[in-house]
């Protein structure tokens, strides 16, 4: 009849779309995890670097205390009596606290360390002589403590046969 109209449902291809909505779903979902493991890494990082940066600060300031000392030992060196009386007494007085005193051609040069953390430490080389009667710093740098030997550790690697 004319009165009646038949009833067609729009043709849609579903399928491709559903395929894009999922792959487009399966790359937010990937961009997203990596970027969480990328700023928790970033978070690691940064705390070692503020625990590294508090650990060189705090090996600094003992160092700047150690400093002092020597400046103690120089200031109460005697100022008469010349240069052997006072590398004597300074070469004295630094040997005391622990730092080491090498004396060479009317000057004395010391040497200390302090341990930053447990693979590095602060070296600190200073001199003095009778006329300067203070010290100046000829090295304050962070070292290492100890040299990795990788030749002396081979790789531990599977050899084939199981493990008891």
């Amino acid at each position: 009849g004319a009165g009646m109209k038949k009833e067609r449902l729009p043709n849609i291809n579903a399928g491709g779309v559903l395929l894009l909505m999922i792959a487009a779903l399966l790359c937010l979902a990937i961009f997203g995890a990596l970027s969480v493991s990328s700023a928790y890494a970033d978070l690691r990082l940064a705390d070692k670097l503020v625990d590294s940066t508090s650990n060189y600060y705090a090996a600094d300031a003992a160092a700047q205390k150690k400093l002092a000392r020597v400046a103690d030992v120089i200031g109460r060196a005697p100022a008469g009596g010349g240069d052997t009386a006072y590398l004597a007494a300074v070469r004295q007085g630094v040997e005391a606290l622990g730092f080491t005193a090498q004396e060479e051609e009317g000057a004395l040069t010391i040497r200390f360390t302090q341990p930053v953390d447990e693979r590095q430490q602060l070296a600190v080389e200073l001199y003095t002589d009778y006329d300067l009667r203070d010290y100046v710093i000829n090295v304050y740098r962070v070292e290492r403590t100890e040299e990795e030997d990788y030749s002396e550790k081979p790789l531990d690697l599977w050899d084939g046969t199981t493990i008891d």
